[in-house]
């Protein structure tokens, strides 16, 4: 995975390269789309495509240094490989992303926000996938009290996230093919619904469990 890991930054950084080169200076670049899926926010070509390595840099140092800050270095360890992916496939997102908008800086696609909106139900559907490898930690997956207090609440409710995120990212895919405007909302829907969910969820067990 750190293989992919940086090759990713790599394609980044040639991205970003590319983008300086081709785009002139004082170019608009768009960094949100609203619910309409219209640009409302834009920033200066330096500032658009440094920070998707940055942040991708930053994400590689947090992989790094989080299994020695976590109390429960055990379960960390044990989940190195569901933690590692899922930090993988955030990297992977935030080279997809930085593609979208220099495609849709150039104009070489009609409907940027949909394209961002399958970026991100991909990438919710690849966090969904790995999340049910995390095992109770501080930092990774669904922390609430009661997953956190008791390790037969964090398996059960983290099963369950699992599927409502991999469910969230496909109506997400199937939103794009949808006005965006309401793709978008329907997608938000989906999100929200995915993420509420396991929070009850996760309190119904533990009072199941503790009964």
């Amino acid at each position: 995975m750190k293989i992919v890991s940086w090759l990713s930054i790599f394609l980044t950084l040639i991205v970003m390269a590319i983008a300086w080169s081709w785009l002139p200076e004082g170019a608009m670049v768009p960094i949100h789309w609203n619910l309409n899926g219209e640009p409302d926010s834009f920033t200066n070509k330096w500032t658009a495509f440094a920070i998707f390595p940055l942040v991708q840099l930053g994400l590689l140092a947090l992989r790094a240094w989080l299994p020695a800050i976590e109390p429960r270095k055990d379960n960390m360890h044990g989940s190195k490989q569901g933690y590692s992916l899922m930090f993988t496939a955030l990297i992977l997102a935030m080279f997809a992303l930085q593609v979208v908008t220099l495609a849709a800086t150039l104009k070489w696609i009609s409907e940027p926000a949909s394209a961002i909106l399958l970026c991100i139900s991909l990438l919710l559907m690849a966090l969904g996938n790995y999340l049910s490898r995390v095992r109770s930690n501080f930092f990774i997956g669904i922390r609430t009290p009661w997953t956190l207090s008791n390790e037969q609440v964090w398996y059960q409710t983290h099963r369950l996230g699992s599927k409502l995120f991999v469910a969230a990212g496909c109506i997400g895919i199937l939103a794009t093919l949808l006005p965006v405007t309401i793709g978008f909302r329907l997608f938000l829907v989906a999100i929200v619904i995915a993420a509420l969910i396991p929070v009850v969820y996760s309190w119904f067990i533990y009072k199941k469990e503790t009964a």
